[in-house]
């Protein structure tokens, strides 16, 4: 097969392939992307859960009609969840149906639930009436069951797009590796292939050369070499008919002449069959003046023929070491000197007439007559820019593939960590939270039995006793939802957002100590952000609740809200004991916490749901004289 009938067919089959791999790729890609959406919204969903579960317990133990509020807000917002998401498989279809029955379930017992507590006596423990006490565990049963069913929901989701990037990374892979191989054919091509061939050919050249015109030089394949090669075989045919006759004196002379006439037939042909190679070839006589040049050889170095017969060799072939830049041998008298030559300028480069520089492998062999005199030198020499060029490339493919797959798998790692955290939180929340809302409960009949008895000191000390239960009970979901955020991916749904209305909720949900005095100021303009209320909600949660564990003797809490060169900011500052210079640098790092109590994931989330929304959180403080801590958010991109 020729070279350039085998490069087209290797590029054929290789484009298709790398077609094949990359439109697979393309495919996969946009399923992950799908499959993270619906992951989201189930995510949001499992949320949505657990809020229901504390929205109730703090019903029961308060009774706020603002509860009720946020309760029917949850079931629309769950809802909703619900209905965009469009499961890939029945057995997710089906998790998805139940979710939105066990909702309706629960909506409807804590209806129920709610009517009861308004309509029942005061003066009356609701605790020990029966019909209280079957609804309430119905609604705990149904809080369990729809939890679990949106858990189950949300891992079917997350394991399925972990298969899909596993896969994705796959072909990745592969798509690199035929990428390579096709760069290693191409170079197997049109380097070995043609190298060994040319090398053949060389041989053949100096044999004949050395007067052997029996000599045929040998081709195996059909290729442009081969054709050069059954060239020199027809040229060195025709010298061996150039024989002298010893008979007469006339016929002598009629040989001699005819011999002539071969002669110069065959240079002419060997000249013209020299124009056709590929490669640049420069013949000279002994002095090394340039004898002919064919037009590969002139475009090469810039040269004419006619300009270069005027011209030693080396000047027309002027080459120096690419690295030293120093001027190599006389080729000519190098081949002289040495004979057959592969390589004569060693990995150089050729100065070309303008003195531009190009790369360069290079032969030469002598010339002799028929009498095995030398009478010449034939150099051979070809541009490599391309090959070098191509061996480049290759290596650096090679290498970028090679950190390409480390990278990959690094990922590959990093996200089966995060699953598993993700699994982890899941399930430790929903083990928690079942038991911290039978505590809810057990507190708020307790508060209940005691409302009915007279006062006292030991009332008293029991209401006392039972308000910090609910702080711990408070604390410990705070560390479950710290985690949960932490852990879950992460995808904010852009919407109009009430900075005020937030804030407003926030500091009358929590409530804060007597001893701790707040300022509110959100300027007009910066009321309205579009962001996701969710995140908002958290960070505001997260960087409240830091500054007042800052003030435990009490201090002051000043929270600004205001629009600065487009962007949105919002700062949260306390007067407490502010941060040592020593852990500043290490305040956002998972795990790291320099108080007592705490596991070190508040700020950490207030920076990841911070740069969820595009923005960016900062801190100002100086020990002993309080915190400022700044969120900066971006406009909206239109």
């Amino acid at each position: 097969m020729r070279i350039r009938t085998q490069f087209i067919v290797s590029m054929v089959i290789f484009s298709v392939v790398l077609l094949i791999v990359a439109a697979s790729v393309i495919v996969t890609n946009q399923q992950i992307s799908q499959l993270d959406q619906k992951q989201e919204i189930s995510a949001n969903v499992e949320k949505g859960a657990d809020e229901l579960n504390i929205l109730s317990s703090q019903y029961f133990l308060y009774q706020q009609t603002q509860l009720l509020t946020f309760w029917q807000s949850n079931i629309t917002s769950i809802s909703g969840n619900l209905s965009n998401l469009s499961p890939f498989s029945s057995a997710q279809q089906t998790l998805v149906n139940n979710a939105r029955g066990d909702l309706s379930q629960l909506n409807a017992s804590f209806t129920n639930l709610v009517s009861f507590l308004e309509t029942a006596p005061r003066n009356v423990s609701v605790r020990v009436v029966p019909e209280f006490q079957n609804d309430w565990n119905l609604m705990v049963t149904e809080h369990q069951t729809f939890g679990l069913d949106a858990s189950r929901l949300s891992e079917s989701l997350r394991t399925q797009a972990d298969q899909l990037r596993q896969t994705n990374i796959v072909l990745v892979i592969a798509l690199l590796g035929i990428f390579g191989a096709f760069l290693l054919t191409i170079y197997l091509i049109t380097y070995r292939r043609t190298l060994k061939s040319i090398s053949n050919l060389q041989e053949g050249i100096k044999i004949i050369g050395s007067g052997n015109l029996d000599y045929s030089i040998q081709t195996k394949k059909e290729d442009e070499i081969s054709e050069l090669s059954q060239a020199f075989n027809k040229m060195t045919a025709n010298l061996k008919t150039v024989t002298a006759s010893k008979t007469d004196l006339e016929q002598e002379i009629a040989g001699r002449k005819q011999a002539e006439i071969a002669l110069r037939e065959s240079e002419q042909r060997w000249a013209t069959t020299l124009a056709s190679i590929g490669d640049a070839v420069i013949a000279s006589d002994l002095s090394g003046r340039v004898m002919f040049m064919n037009g590969v050889a002139e475009e090469l170095t810039g040269w004419t023929f006619s300009e270069a017969s005027l011209k030693p060799v080396k000047e027309v072939f002027n080459i120096v070491n690419e690295q030293t830049r120093v001027e190599v041998e006389d080729p000519v008298s190098k081949v002289l000197e040495k004979g057959l030559i592969v390589g004569l300028a060693n990995h150089t480069v050729l100065i070309r007439k303008d003195g531009t520089e190009v790369a360069i492998d290079d032969s030469g062999a002598p010339i002799k007559d028929k009498d095995g005199k030398t009478t010449g030198v034939v150099l051979v020499f070809r541009d490599i820019t391309e090959r070098k060029m191509m061996e480049a490339k290759l290596e650096e493919y090679s290498k970028h593939l090679e950190n390409l797959v480390e990278e990959r798998t690094k990922q590959l790692k990093d996200s089966e960590r995060l699953a598993a955290i993700g699994a982890i939180a899941g399930m430790v929340g929903h083990d928690i939270r079942n038991p911290l809302q039978a505590m809810i409960s057990d507190v708020y009949l307790t508060k209940t039995d005691l409302a009915s008895t007279p006062e006292s000191d030991e009332k008293k000390s029991a209401l006392d006793s039972l308000q910090e239960i609910e702080k711990n009970i408070d604390y410990i979901n705070k560390i479950v939802a710290d985690l949960q955020d932490f852990a879950r991916p992460l995808n904010p749904q852009a919407e109009e957002t009430d900075l005020k209305l937030i804030i407003d909720e926030l500091l009358a949900k929590n409530g804060l100590p007597e001893n701790v005095k707040v300022s509110l100021k959100v300027e007009a303009e910066a009321r309205k952000v579009v962001a996701d209320s969710s995140y908002i909600n958290r960070i505001m949660y997260n960087l409240v609740n830091n500054a007042v564990q800052a003030m435990p003797n009490g201090g002051k809490l000043t929270i600004r809200a205001y629009k600065e060169a487009n962007d949105f900011v919002i700062t949260v500052k306390d007067t407490g004991v502010g941060i040592p210079e020593g852990v500043k640098s290490k305040l956002f790092t998972p795990m790291f916490t320099t108080k007592a109590k705490g596991q070190g994931f508040g700020l950490a989330v207030i920076k990841r749901m911070t740069e969820a929304l595009g923005g960016t959180v900062t801190f100002e403080s100086q020990e002993g004289k309080g915190t400022t801590f700044i969120v900066r958010f971006p406009p909206p991109q239109k």
